[in-house]
């Protein structure tokens, strides 16, 4: 389980219900979306209009994806792929974005 407020994200062990790990230099903007990937090898987060893929074990930054200007102020969910080889993106204005993620 994670959840975020500006500039940080804590990732919670729910086997032992214990903070696990907090990811810092996220954003000074709220973050909107998180999305685990399969196994939760990777984490995604969204703010700012972009979308960063985090490790889980080490809290590094691994990619940002930048949104293209109409969908980027509005990006509301995320959700890898079972492969985690890509990232869905859904906007307010009903759109989906895939992207590669070389998960």
């Amino acid at each position: 389980m994670a959840f975020s407020a500006p500039n940080f994200i804590v990732i919670y062990n729910l086997d032992k219900f214990t903070e696990w790990k907090v990811i810092t230099d996220v954003s000074l903007r709220p973050v909107k979306a998180l999305a685990f990937s399969e196994g939760a090898t990777f984490l995604a987060s969204e703010s700012d209009g972009n979308v960063k893929i985090w490790s889980v074990e080490k809290g590094d930054l691994l990619k940002t994806l930048e949104a293209p200007f109409f969908h980027r102020p509005e990006i509301l969910s995320l959700a890898f792929s079972p492969d985690s080889r890509s990232l869905v993106t859904g906007g307010r204005d009903g759109t989906l974005r895939v992207w590669k993620t070389d998960g």
